[in-house]
């Protein structure tokens, strides 16, 4: 297979894409990136120390596919790979259990220091304002956690998606309360069927 067409941005302006046609096989694609995935290690790049303070894109990991392994052998992992930041599975089947924030978040948040890392996000299931939310939200917020991603919602397609609207801001409401009491904020992600 030959790729014909490729698409070219810069770092200064990544939205100015022009495209350039170019002949390039998956072959030598592969080798190459096969090749430059090899030397990285080797670099080191000494002379280019940054802290992550300094970073004007940081990159944050989704701890999903890593939710199986140790604490620490996670953060070692994301900090040796360049990463910068954390998204927390703070839910129930992820990381850390909604009914064991207090101390599962914690523990998560301080072994993520020790590698140099930040846990700014989280992804969650809530929907609602309830006691076990304000319990997530208070603890997130005292441990630096600024935003979170909220649970699924379904239109109700028999009352129109006008109406499943309505009701969904409705009940966002008393969570938007809470929201602004711990000074954390809420993000929708759209999934294909909700």
């Amino acid at each position: 297979m030959r790729l014909t067409s490729i698409c070219i941005t810069s770092i200064a302006n990544p939205g100015n894409f022009k495209k350039t046609n170019m002949e390039y096989s998956r072959r030598k694609f592969i080798t190459t990136m096969a090749a430059a995935g090899a030397v990285m290690p080797l670099a080191g790049f000494p002379h280019m120390p940054v802290s992550r303070e300094q970073k004007k894109y940081p990159i944050s990991f989704f701890t999903k596919p890593l939710d199986g392994f140790e604490p620490e052998f996670m953060a070692e992992t994301l900090a040796m790979g360049g990463i910068d930041s954390f998204d927390l599975a703070v839910r129930p089947g992820g990381r850390v259990e909604p009914a064991r924030v207090s101390d599962g978040l914690p523990r998560m948040v301080e072994t993520g220091k020790k590698f140099g890392l930040s846990c700014d996000m989280m992804v969650t299931s809530i929907r609602e304002a309830n006691p076990e939310t304000e319990i997530v939200l208070k603890t997130a917020s005292s441990y630096g956690v600024k935003h979170y991603r909220l649970g699924y919602f379904n239109y109700d397609f028999k009352a129109g998606i006008p109406e499943s609207l309505r009701k969904i801001r409705e009940d966002l409401r008393p969570l938007a309360d809470l929201n602004r009491q711990y000074h954390i904020q809420a993000g929708y992600q759209n999934h294909s069927g909700t």
